[in-house]
């Protein structure tokens, strides 16, 4: 009996031995997943930190572009604003050569209108004249005439 009980006692050693052999194999893998968990959140803490980098730098690199264009879009309005503003000044100082040419025209024109209105009432004057004239001769003639006859 007693060599049954050492038996069992060796036997039980073997379990014991066995058992804080996988009690150690279990604490390093609590600290194998506690390490992989660290690591685990190391990774995820890099990913973040280079996705906002890279998202921050996408973002600077798209203001810069927006800038770019901004810029070359405001440089293009002003040259054209400069050329529009140019060729409606070179327009507006032929329009006044023109309307100042007509002015001149309209003033000659008028000119002459009153010139000819001044004939007109020359003329006019003229051949009421002569039709004064005429009556007058045609009413001395029958005068002279009647004289003439009533000295017959």
């Amino acid at each position: 009996m007693l060599n049954k009980v050492k038996g069992e006692i060796e036997e039980m050693s073997e379990y014991k031995e066995l058992k804080q052999k996988q009690l150690e194999e279990i604490e390093q893998l609590e600290n194998d997943i506690v390490e992989a968990r660290r690591e685990q959140t190391k990774i995820i803490s890099e990913l973040r930190a280079d996705f906002i980098k890279e998202k921050t730098e996408h973002k600077r690199e798209a203001d810069n572009r927006i800038a770019a264009i901004v810029k070359v879009a405001n440089r293009e309005a002003r040259e054209c604003l400069s050329e529009n503003t140019y060729k409606i000044k070179m327009e507006n100082q032929q329009l006044r050569r023109e309307l100042f040419e007509l002015i001149e025209q309209t003033k000659q024109i008028n000119d002459q209108k009153d010139k000819l209105e001044k004939q007109k009432l020359e003329l006019i004057n003229e051949i009421k004249y002569a039709e004064d004239l005429k009556k007058v001769r045609s009413t001395h003639q029958q005068r002279v005439m009647e004289k003439l006859n009533s000295l017959q």
